[in-house]
C-alpha cells in the first residue's frame, strides 16, 4: 500500500518539476491553482473509496461484496453528473476569494476546465481502488495506480515538452491517464470476480444498503469538507502574498502529498485490518494491532523527516529553476522538515476510525482541529504571513491526532465497532 499510494504524489512532483523549469510562475501558479479545485472536489467524494472498502472488508459474503460494488459504482455516476454541471459556478465561486494576477486566473481556469472531464474516471477508479483495497488484493492497487501514474508522467513529457502544450498538457494527459486506469480497473474486476456473480450482480441495486451508506458517509463528507477546505484556503490565502509565495506553497504541500500518500499507506492497511477484525467480531485484537503499526509509522516518519532535511538542497532546486520561487521554498522549508513527524498520528488514527465506520467522532474531532486550532492559530499569528499558515497546518494536524487518540482509547468507542452489515 506505501508503494502504491507513493506513485500519486510523485507523479504529483514529477508534473510541478517540469512545469517550475519553465520560464514563469504563473505556469506552476496557475496549474497549483487549478489542480487544488479540482482536487478539492474530487476529495470531497473520497468516501466512494472508503465506504467500498470498509464494507467489502466487513462483508463475508461475496455476493453481498458485489452489491457494495454496485452501490459505489452507482453514487460514482451520480456523483460525476453533479460535478460536471457545477463546474463552472464552482470555479468562479472559489475564483472569488483569490487575490491574484489575471494570467494566474486564466492557468488556472484552462487547468480547471479541462481537466474536469477527468472527474468520471476518477470516480469510478476510488470505487475499483476501494473494492480491491477492501478484498486485500494491495498488487493489483498497486499495479493500477502504477499504470496511471507512469502513463501520466509519460504524457506530460510529450504534451508539454514536446508538443509545447503547457498548461493545457497537464490536464490532458491527467485525462488520458485516468480513462486508462479505469479501464484496467474494469478488466481486473472482470478477471478477479466469477462470472456467475457478476451475472447476480449486474443491474441490481439494493436501495436500503443504498440509503444506509449515504447516511454513514454524510459524516465522512463533513471531516472531507474540513480537511480541504483547509487546504483551499491555504492555496488561497497564499494568493495574498505574492506568486512566488503560491507557487513556493505548490511544492510544499506536494512535497507533504508526498509524506501524507507514504504515511496514508499504513493508514489504509490498518483501515482495512479494523473493518476485517470488526466483521469477524474481533474488535478486542485491534488496539494491539495498532499500537504495533505506530511504532513502525513513527520509524519511517523520523526517516522521512531525516531525508527531506538532508535533501534540501537537492529538492529546491531540483522543483524549480526560478530564482524567486526558490528563495521562497527556502525560507519555509523546515515546515516540511517536520510535518512527517507532527502528522503520523493523524494518519494513524483516521484509518482506524475509517475501519471501524466511527464517522461522528472523525467529524467532531475535524470540527474541533479546524475551529479550534487551525483557524485561532492561524489569526494571532497572521502578521508572519506565509509562515502563520504553516504553523496553524500543524497545530491542526496534532489536534486532530491527539483527538482521535483520545476518543479511541476511550472504551466506549471501540465498543459501537460492530459490523455494518450482516
Amino acid at each position: 500500500m506505501v508503494l502504491s499510494n507513493m506513485t500519486t504524489p510523485m507523479l504529483s512532483l514529477f508534473d510541478l518539476a517540469i512545469l517550475g523549469h519553465l520560464p514563469h510562475t504563473v505556469t506552476v501558479g496557475g496549474v497549483a491553482l487549478g489542480a487544488m479545485l479540482f482536487s478539492f472536489l474530487m476529495m470531497l467524494c473520497q468516501f466512494l473509496r472508503v465506504s467500498t472498502s470498509v464494507f467489502v472488508a466487513q462483508a463475508t459474503r461475496p455476493e453481498r461484496q458485489l452489491d457494495f460494488l454496485a452501490q459505489g459504482a452507482l453514487l460514482a455516476c451520480a456523483f460525476s453528473v453533479m460535478v460536471l454541471l457545477g463546474k463552472a459556478w464552482f470555479f468562479d465561486l472559489a475564483i472569488a476569494f483569490t487575490h491574484t494576477s489575471s494570467a494566474f486566473i486564466d492557468a488556472a481556469s484552462v487547468y480547471f476546465s479541462t481537466r474536469i472531464w477527468a472527474a468520471p474516471s476518477v470516480l469510478m477508479n476510488f470505487v475499483v481502488l476501494g473494492f480491491l483495497l477492501g478484498y486485500k488484493k494491495p498488487k493489483l492497487v498497486l499495479l493500477q495506480v502504477s499504470v496511471v501514474n507512469i502513463t501520466n508522467m509519460v504524457l506530460d513529457v510529450v504534451f508539454i515538452w514536446y508538443l509545447d502544450w503547457g498548461v493545457l498538457g497537464a490536464a490532458w494527459a491527467s485525462i488520458i491517464a485516468e480513462l486508462i486506469g479505469f479501464m484496467l480497473g474494469l478488466g481486473l474486476l472482470i478477471r478477479l470476480i466469477d462470472r456467475e456473480l457478476w451475472q447476480s450482480m449486474c443491474f441490481k441495486i439494493n436501495v436500503i444498503y443504498l440509503r444506509q451508506a449515504l447516511l454513514l458517509n454524510r459524516d465522512i463528507v463533513v471531516r472531507t469538507l474540513c480537511l480541504q477546505g483547509v487546504l483551499a484556503f491555504m492555496t488561497l490565502q497564499a494568493t495574498h502574498y505574492g506568486d512566488a509565495v503560491v507557487a513556493a506553497n505548490a511544492i510544499l504541500l506536494n512535497l507533504f502529498l508526498f509524506i501524507s500518500y507514504v504515511q496514508d499507506g499504513f493508514a489504509y492497511a490498518a483501515e482495512v485490518e479494523v473493518a476485517q477484525r470488526i466483521g469477524r467480531q474481533q474488535a478486542h485484537t485491534i488496539k494491539p494491532m495498532v499500537v504495533d503499526v505506530f511504532y513502525l509509522m513513527l520509524l519511517v516518519a523520523l526517516g522521512l523527516s531525516f531525508i527531506l532535511w538532508g535533501l534540501q538542497t537537492v529538492i529546491t532546486e531540483g522543483m524549480t529553476s526560478i530564482v524567486v520561487v526558490q528563495e521562497t521554498l527556502t525560507r519555509h522549508y523546515i515546515w516540511i522538515v517536520w510535518l512527517p513527524i507532527t502528522s503520523c498520528l493523524c494518519f494513524l488514527m483516521d484509518g482506524v476510525f475509517m475501519g471501524a465506520a466511527l464517522g461522528k467522532a472523525m467529524k467532531y474531532t475535524m470540527l474541533a482541529a479546524v475551529l479550534g486550532s487551525f483557524l485561532p492559530m492561524w489569526y494571532v499569528f497572521q502578521d508572519l504571513e506565509n509562515h502563520s499558515l504553516w504553523l496553524a497546518w500543524h497545530a491542526f494536524l496534532l489536534v486532530r491526532g491527539g483527538g482521535l487518540l483520545v476518543c479511541f482509547i476511550h472504551q466506549k468507542y471501540l465498543a459501537q465497532a460492530q459490523p455494518i452489515y450482516a
